[in-house]
């Protein structure tokens, strides 16, 4: 029994998902992630931004959804033809970079 207990508050203690506590559930601090709650009500991107949050700045899905690799990396790329932008995204969907105005 005295096993099972530190096992059990390890996992009662732990954040969202498991992340360490205090984390929201894409692994930030709560200062982080007011940065970018800020940033989506200003309808900004911002490098780091799940695609969940995405959605939100451009209003919508993208036009385009497609695979490039630029090196050795792969990304998931989500054109947004009206707006000519081009975002990259991780295998994470995390924005990674983009092109475009």
């Amino acid at each position: 029994m005295h096993k099972i207990l530190p096992l059990l508050l390890l996992v009662a203690c732990s954040g969202p998902n498991g992340n360490e506590p205090g984390l929201d559930k894409y692994g930030r601090t709560p200062e982080t992630a007011a940065q970018y709650a800020a940033a989506v009500e200003r309808r900004e991107l911002k490098p780091g931004m799940h695609k969940s949050e995405i959605r939100e700045v451009m209003r919508g899905d993208p036009t385009r959804i497609s695979r490039k690799s630029i090196g050795s990396t792969r990304y998931t790329v989500w054109e947004y033809r009206d707006r000519s932008l081009d975002l990259y995204l991780d295998d994470d969907g995390f924005l990674m970079r983009w092109s475009g105005p």
